[in-house]
Protein backbone atom coordinates (compact mmCIF):
# COMPACT_ATOMS: atom_id res chain seq x y z
CA UNK A 1 0.00 0.00 0.00
CA UNK A 2 1.32 3.68 -1.04
CA UNK A 3 1.01 5.93 2.35
CA UNK A 4 -0.28 8.72 -0.02
CA UNK A 5 -3.29 6.93 -0.25
CA UNK A 6 -4.08 6.84 3.33
CA UNK A 7 -5.70 9.68 4.94
CA UNK A 8 -5.62 10.97 8.74
CA UNK A 9 -9.60 11.31 9.91
CA UNK A 10 -10.25 14.01 12.44
CA UNK A 11 -10.52 11.41 15.39
CA UNK A 12 -6.66 10.31 14.52
CA UNK A 13 -7.44 7.12 12.51
CA UNK A 14 -6.11 6.29 9.44
CA UNK A 15 -8.47 6.30 6.28
CA UNK A 16 -7.86 4.15 3.53
CA UNK A 17 -10.49 2.75 0.78
CA UNK A 18 -10.65 -0.86 0.22
CA UNK A 19 -9.89 -0.46 -3.32
CA UNK A 20 -6.35 1.02 -2.22
CA UNK A 21 -5.54 -1.94 -0.28
CA UNK A 22 -6.60 -4.75 -2.97
CA UNK A 23 -3.37 -5.21 -3.54
CA UNK A 24 -2.06 -6.85 -0.40
CA UNK A 25 -1.43 -10.66 -0.77
CA UNK A 26 -4.43 -12.64 0.80
CA UNK A 27 -4.16 -14.73 3.49
CA UNK A 28 -2.92 -17.84 2.44
CA UNK A 29 -5.12 -20.86 2.46
CA UNK A 30 -3.12 -22.76 5.18
CA UNK A 31 -3.00 -19.62 7.10
CA UNK A 32 -6.75 -19.22 7.04
CA UNK A 33 -7.27 -22.96 9.10
CA UNK A 34 -4.54 -21.98 11.77
CA UNK A 35 -6.51 -18.60 12.32
CA UNK A 36 -10.42 -19.68 11.52
CA UNK A 37 -11.58 -20.42 15.03
CA UNK A 38 -10.04 -17.19 16.16
CA UNK A 39 -11.62 -15.20 13.77
CA UNK A 40 -15.14 -16.61 14.53
CA UNK A 41 -14.41 -15.90 18.32
CA UNK A 42 -13.46 -12.31 17.73
CA UNK A 43 -15.85 -11.75 15.09
CA UNK A 44 -18.74 -12.68 17.12
CA UNK A 45 -17.88 -10.66 20.40
CA UNK A 46 -17.54 -7.61 17.74
CA UNK A 47 -21.20 -8.43 16.51
CA UNK A 48 -22.02 -8.57 19.97
CA UNK A 49 -20.95 -5.28 20.93
CA UNK A 50 -22.36 -3.28 17.55
CA UNK A 51 -25.83 -4.84 18.54
CA UNK A 52 -25.35 -3.89 22.42
CA UNK A 53 -24.20 -0.16 20.94
CA UNK A 54 -27.49 -0.64 19.02
CA UNK A 55 -29.75 -1.65 21.56
CA UNK A 56 -28.89 1.45 23.80
CA UNK A 57 -28.83 3.75 20.73
CA UNK A 58 -32.12 2.67 20.36
CA UNK A 59 -33.09 4.27 23.92
CA UNK A 60 -30.18 7.17 23.63
CA UNK A 61 -29.65 8.11 20.03
CA UNK A 62 -26.77 10.66 20.86
CA UNK A 63 -25.15 8.21 23.46
CA UNK A 64 -21.69 9.48 22.59
CA UNK A 65 -19.81 6.11 24.28
CA UNK A 66 -22.45 4.03 22.25
CA UNK A 67 -21.57 5.68 19.08
CA UNK A 68 -17.96 5.26 19.77
CA UNK A 69 -18.22 1.56 20.75
CA UNK A 70 -20.20 0.78 17.35
CA UNK A 71 -17.61 2.65 15.35
CA UNK A 72 -14.50 0.88 17.29
CA UNK A 73 -16.69 -2.84 16.54
CA UNK A 74 -17.26 -2.05 13.41
CA UNK A 75 -14.07 -0.55 12.71
CA UNK A 76 -12.16 -4.06 13.71
CA UNK A 77 -14.80 -6.49 12.12
CA UNK A 78 -13.75 -4.51 9.11
CA UNK A 79 -10.31 -5.45 9.57
CA UNK A 80 -10.49 -9.13 10.93
CA UNK A 81 -12.86 -10.06 7.75
CA UNK A 82 -10.41 -8.34 5.19
CA UNK A 83 -7.24 -9.99 6.85
CA UNK A 84 -9.19 -12.82 6.77
CA UNK A 85 -10.06 -12.55 2.66
CA UNK A 86 -13.84 -12.11 3.24
CA UNK A 87 -14.17 -9.14 0.93
CA UNK A 88 -17.66 -9.10 0.58
CA UNK A 89 -18.46 -9.18 4.88
CA UNK A 90 -15.47 -6.58 4.99
CA UNK A 91 -16.91 -3.89 2.70
CA UNK A 92 -20.20 -3.84 4.70
CA UNK A 93 -18.50 -3.49 7.80
CA UNK A 94 -16.62 -0.69 6.51
CA UNK A 95 -19.78 1.17 5.55
CA UNK A 96 -21.27 0.74 9.03
CA UNK A 97 -17.67 2.13 10.25
CA UNK A 98 -18.28 4.90 7.88
CA UNK A 99 -21.74 5.98 9.50
CA UNK A 100 -20.77 6.17 12.57
CA UNK A 101 -17.59 7.92 12.28
CA UNK A 102 -19.60 10.30 10.49
CA UNK A 103 -21.83 10.67 13.81
CA UNK A 104 -18.69 10.70 15.70
CA UNK A 105 -17.53 13.50 13.47
CA UNK A 106 -20.64 15.71 13.74
CA UNK A 107 -21.84 14.92 17.13
CA UNK A 108 -24.83 13.98 16.03
CA UNK A 109 -27.71 11.01 16.79
CA UNK A 110 -28.42 8.08 15.02
CA UNK A 111 -31.31 8.24 13.75
CA UNK A 112 -34.10 5.42 13.75
CA UNK A 113 -33.74 4.61 10.24
CA UNK A 114 -30.07 3.96 10.51
CA UNK A 115 -30.24 2.04 13.54
CA UNK A 116 -32.84 -0.22 11.69
CA UNK A 117 -30.89 -0.13 8.51
CA UNK A 118 -27.83 -1.26 10.74
CA UNK A 119 -29.48 -4.05 12.23
CA UNK A 120 -30.55 -5.73 9.11
CA UNK A 121 -27.05 -5.32 7.80
CA UNK A 122 -25.62 -6.99 11.32
CA UNK A 123 -27.99 -9.76 10.83
CA UNK A 124 -27.14 -10.04 7.21
CA UNK A 125 -23.34 -10.39 8.42
CA UNK A 126 -24.20 -12.72 11.10
CA UNK A 127 -25.41 -14.88 8.80
CA UNK A 128 -22.20 -14.44 6.55
CA UNK A 129 -19.94 -15.40 9.58
CA UNK A 130 -21.93 -18.62 10.19
CA UNK A 131 -21.34 -18.96 6.67
CA UNK A 132 -17.65 -18.76 6.69
CA UNK A 133 -17.57 -21.06 10.18
CA UNK A 134 -19.57 -23.86 8.51
CA UNK A 135 -18.39 -23.67 5.10
CA UNK A 136 -15.69 -21.29 4.79
CA UNK A 137 -17.24 -19.04 2.35
CA UNK A 138 -19.37 -15.60 3.17
CA UNK A 139 -22.13 -14.45 2.02
CA UNK A 140 -22.79 -12.36 -0.63
CA UNK A 141 -23.73 -8.83 1.08
CA UNK A 142 -23.87 -6.48 -2.05
CA UNK A 143 -27.63 -5.36 -1.20
CA UNK A 144 -26.62 -5.08 2.75
CA UNK A 145 -23.42 -2.68 1.25
CA UNK A 146 -26.02 -0.81 -0.88
CA UNK A 147 -28.54 -0.13 1.63
CA UNK A 148 -25.69 0.94 3.52
CA UNK A 149 -24.17 3.03 1.19
CA UNK A 150 -27.61 4.71 0.42
CA UNK A 151 -27.60 5.74 4.87
CA UNK A 152 -24.27 7.32 4.42
CA UNK A 153 -25.60 9.45 1.25
CA UNK A 154 -28.39 10.96 3.33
Amino acid sequence: MVFSELSLTSCGVFEYSLDSIYKIKMMDPNDFKDYKDTFILSAQKNLQSLKDALGKLQSTPSDKNSINTAYIAAHSLKGECYAMGFINTSSACEKIEKLFLGLKDTNSSASQALLQTVQKALSEIQASIQSIQVSDKENDLTSVVDELSKQLSL
